[in-house]
């Protein structure tokens, strides 16, 4: 699969543990046009996921994924 047609994954605080994968994966832009089914076609709950990066910006379940884009997902945080 070339480079453009992926979009970059990185997951970080156990979330690649969660869906079996190594800290970074690389999905089919054919698979996923919003964060919410990128989620989803990682195997991964929603709710496991408290913040989401595209590209370095904040992003929602419904914000647009495309080939070439970067995501960061984290897990909920907590603490005081």
């Amino acid at each position: 699969m070339a480079m453009r047609e992926t979009i970059s994954v990185k997951l970080f605080g156990g979330l690649e543990e969660r869906c079996g994968r190594q800290r970074e994966a690389a999905i089919s832009a054919a698979t996923a046009t919003t964060l919410a089914a990128l989620i989803d076609a990682l195997g991964l709950p929603p709710a496991v996921v408290g913040l989401a990066l595209v590209n370095g910006l904040h992003a929602s379940p419904d914000s647009p994924v495309a080939a070439g884009d970067e995501v960061s997902l984290f897990p909920p945080v907590g603490g005081g």
